[in-house]
């Protein structure tokens, strides 16, 4: 396995475990601001679920294709959106969903051969490698996850 992949698997796997854990917080923590007028814990990992979904749907299918990668959907909407679904929704539902989702996309990142990791994309003008790429969506799980870590106490995983 190349050394990025395992990286990535492992990290795949420690936001699951964390997201997992958020099952314990009662209400309060759960709907608690990660920073002062920002997103709830709730809010975060809501927001998690349709980049995820993103990736599993408009990404794999099309990095080892000859087709260009689809555009990305517009941040702020999405954004918005998945932050009101944390306000809507129920806590185990938004685990679930998170987990369901996280699930499939390591499943898929596991199944990227190993020679490919290595491999130039390209999203618009950028270029990058495959690595490159999921390396750069692993610094944004952990941005959130240090956000929410600010708030409520997660393991040390």
């Amino acid at each position: 396995m190349e050394e990025h992949q395992a990286r990535i698997i492992a990290h795949h796997n420690r936001v699951l475990s964390v997201v997992t854990s958020l099952q314990r917080l009662d209400e309060h923590e759960w709907r608690t601001p990660v920073k002062l007028g920002g997103w709830t814990v709730a809010e975060v990992i809501a927001h998690l679920i349709p980049w995820g979904d993103f990736v599993l749907q408009k990404r794999l299918p099309y990095l080892f294709s000859q087709h260009p990668l689809p555009k990305g959907p517009e941040r702020e909407g999405i954004n918005s959106r998945a932050a009101e679904s944390g306000r809507c929704i129920a806590q185990p539902d938004i685990i679930a969903e998170f987990t369901n989702i996280r699930t499939n996309l390591l499943q898929s990142i596991r199944d990227i051969h190993e020679t490919d990791w290595n491999r130039p994309i390209f999203i618009g003008d950028t270029e990058l490698t495959v690595s490159a790429y999921f390396i750069g969506l692993a610094e944004h799980d952990r941005h959130h996850l240090q956000e929410i870590r600010a708030v409520v106490r997660l393991p040390n995983r």
